[in-house]
Protein backbone atom coordinates (compact mmCIF):
# COMPACT_ATOMS: atom_id res chain seq x y z
CA UNK A 1 0.00 0.00 0.00
CA UNK A 2 1.55 3.54 -1.08
CA UNK A 3 0.79 5.57 2.10
CA UNK A 4 1.67 9.00 -0.06
CA UNK A 5 -0.79 11.94 0.81
CA UNK A 6 -3.76 12.26 -1.13
CA UNK A 7 -4.35 8.64 -1.39
CA UNK A 8 -7.79 6.96 -0.90
CA UNK A 9 -7.77 4.47 1.72
CA UNK A 10 -10.48 1.94 3.50
CA UNK A 11 -9.75 1.03 6.86
CA UNK A 12 -9.70 -2.65 7.37
CA UNK A 13 -12.65 -4.67 8.82
CA UNK A 14 -13.13 -4.91 13.03
CA UNK A 15 -11.15 -1.68 13.62
CA UNK A 16 -11.80 0.63 16.34
CA UNK A 17 -12.76 4.32 16.29
CA UNK A 18 -9.43 5.45 18.69
CA UNK A 19 -11.75 7.97 20.75
CA UNK A 20 -15.35 6.17 20.57
CA UNK A 21 -14.45 3.18 20.44
CA UNK A 22 -17.35 2.18 17.42
CA UNK A 23 -16.14 -0.18 14.40
CA UNK A 24 -15.48 2.18 11.69
CA UNK A 25 -14.40 -0.75 9.46
CA UNK A 26 -15.72 0.14 5.79
CA UNK A 27 -14.89 4.21 6.46
CA UNK A 28 -13.20 5.14 3.47
CA UNK A 29 -11.45 8.59 3.23
CA UNK A 30 -7.69 10.14 2.03
CA UNK A 31 -4.48 9.98 4.02
CA UNK A 32 -4.21 13.74 4.51
CA UNK A 33 -0.73 13.39 6.70
CA UNK A 34 1.92 11.22 7.92
CA UNK A 35 2.55 11.65 11.30
CA UNK A 36 5.38 9.27 11.73
CA UNK A 37 6.44 5.72 10.31
CA UNK A 38 2.93 3.91 11.96
CA UNK A 39 0.64 6.79 12.61
CA UNK A 40 -1.37 8.78 9.38
CA UNK A 41 -4.05 11.20 9.65
CA UNK A 42 -7.08 9.87 7.59
CA UNK A 43 -9.47 12.70 6.21
CA UNK A 44 -13.04 10.82 5.87
CA UNK A 45 -14.49 11.13 2.39
CA UNK A 46 -18.05 12.04 1.71
CA UNK A 47 -19.56 8.94 1.78
CA UNK A 48 -18.22 7.83 4.98
CA UNK A 49 -18.80 11.67 6.48
CA UNK A 50 -22.68 11.37 5.45
CA UNK A 51 -22.98 8.34 7.76
CA UNK A 52 -21.57 9.12 10.45
CA UNK A 53 -24.29 8.73 13.00
CA UNK A 54 -25.62 12.36 14.68
CA UNK A 55 -24.60 11.70 17.78
CA UNK A 56 -21.40 11.30 17.15
CA UNK A 57 -21.04 14.42 15.17
CA UNK A 58 -22.36 16.07 18.60
CA UNK A 59 -20.23 14.09 20.65
CA UNK A 60 -16.91 16.05 18.86
CA UNK A 61 -18.63 18.93 18.69
CA UNK A 62 -18.64 19.54 22.88
CA UNK A 63 -15.56 17.42 23.27
CA UNK A 64 -13.54 19.95 20.27
CA UNK A 65 -12.15 17.24 18.48
CA UNK A 66 -12.77 17.33 14.71
CA UNK A 67 -15.25 14.51 12.97
CA UNK A 68 -13.70 14.60 9.66
CA UNK A 69 -10.68 12.49 9.87
CA UNK A 70 -8.97 10.26 12.32
CA UNK A 71 -5.58 8.98 13.18
CA UNK A 72 -5.00 5.59 12.63
CA UNK A 73 -2.02 2.76 12.56
CA UNK A 74 -1.05 2.19 8.99
CA UNK A 75 -1.58 -1.06 9.30
CA UNK A 76 -5.29 -0.41 9.99
CA UNK A 77 -5.86 0.99 6.65
CA UNK A 78 -5.57 -0.49 3.07
CA UNK A 79 -5.57 1.08 -0.63
CA UNK A 80 -8.82 2.04 -2.32
CA UNK A 81 -10.35 3.41 -4.83
CA UNK A 82 -11.85 7.27 -4.39
CA UNK A 83 -15.31 6.99 -4.05
CA UNK A 84 -15.72 11.10 -4.72
CA UNK A 85 -14.05 14.74 -5.26
CA UNK A 86 -12.68 16.83 -2.55
CA UNK A 87 -15.34 19.22 -3.61
CA UNK A 88 -18.15 16.23 -2.29
CA UNK A 89 -15.81 16.07 0.70
CA UNK A 90 -16.16 19.92 1.57
CA UNK A 91 -20.13 19.86 0.35
CA UNK A 92 -20.97 17.35 3.11
CA UNK A 93 -18.77 19.47 5.11
CA UNK A 94 -20.20 22.41 5.24
CA UNK A 95 -23.90 21.07 5.55
CA UNK A 96 -22.57 18.99 8.44
CA UNK A 97 -21.67 22.19 10.25
CA UNK A 98 -24.81 24.40 9.25
CA UNK A 99 -26.52 20.97 11.37
CA UNK A 100 -24.40 20.81 14.04
CA UNK A 101 -23.71 24.85 14.67
CA UNK A 102 -24.76 24.75 17.78
CA UNK A 103 -23.57 21.54 19.25
CA UNK A 104 -20.41 22.59 21.11
CA UNK A 105 -23.21 24.29 23.28
CA UNK A 106 -24.48 20.92 24.38
CA UNK A 107 -28.30 21.26 25.74
CA UNK A 108 -28.57 24.84 25.28
CA UNK A 109 -27.21 24.31 21.55
CA UNK A 110 -30.18 21.91 20.44
CA UNK A 111 -32.18 24.26 22.02
CA UNK A 112 -30.75 27.16 19.57
CA UNK A 113 -30.53 24.70 17.00
CA UNK A 114 -34.61 23.94 17.12
CA UNK A 115 -35.29 27.77 17.09
CA UNK A 116 -33.16 27.86 13.85
CA UNK A 117 -33.75 24.83 12.42
CA UNK A 118 -34.33 25.40 8.27
CA UNK A 119 -32.80 28.86 8.52
CA UNK A 120 -29.49 28.73 6.54
CA UNK A 121 -25.80 29.52 8.55
CA UNK A 122 -26.30 33.17 5.71
CA UNK A 123 -29.65 33.72 7.20
CA UNK A 124 -28.83 33.26 10.85
CA UNK A 125 -27.89 36.98 11.73
CA UNK A 126 -31.32 38.36 9.34
CA UNK A 127 -33.56 36.02 11.33
CA UNK A 128 -32.03 37.74 14.65
CA UNK A 129 -32.64 40.89 13.45
CA UNK A 130 -36.58 40.48 12.47
CA UNK A 131 -36.65 38.35 15.94
CA UNK A 132 -35.87 41.01 17.69
CA UNK A 133 -37.91 43.50 16.11
CA UNK A 134 -40.81 41.81 16.40
CA UNK A 135 -40.18 41.45 20.04
CA UNK A 136 -39.47 44.90 20.04
CA UNK A 137 -42.63 46.35 18.45
CA UNK A 138 -44.98 43.47 20.92
CA UNK A 139 -42.50 45.35 23.89
CA UNK A 140 -43.71 48.88 23.04
CA UNK A 141 -47.12 47.84 22.07
CA UNK A 142 -47.24 47.05 25.46
CA UNK A 143 -45.57 49.38 27.38
CA UNK A 144 -48.09 51.77 25.37
CA UNK A 145 -51.47 49.86 26.83
CA UNK A 146 -49.90 49.92 30.31
CA UNK A 147 -49.14 54.05 29.42
CA UNK A 148 -52.52 54.63 28.54
CA UNK A 149 -54.13 52.93 31.33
Amino acid sequence: MSDDTGNSVVVKSGIKDPEFNTDIGGFQGRISELCDVNLVCVDWDSITLNKLPASIISSCEQEGWSRDRTYLNISDIESATPRDTLKDVESVINKLQAEHAWDYLGDEGECIQSVLSGISAEDYWSSFLILITIHMTEFARALKRTHSQ
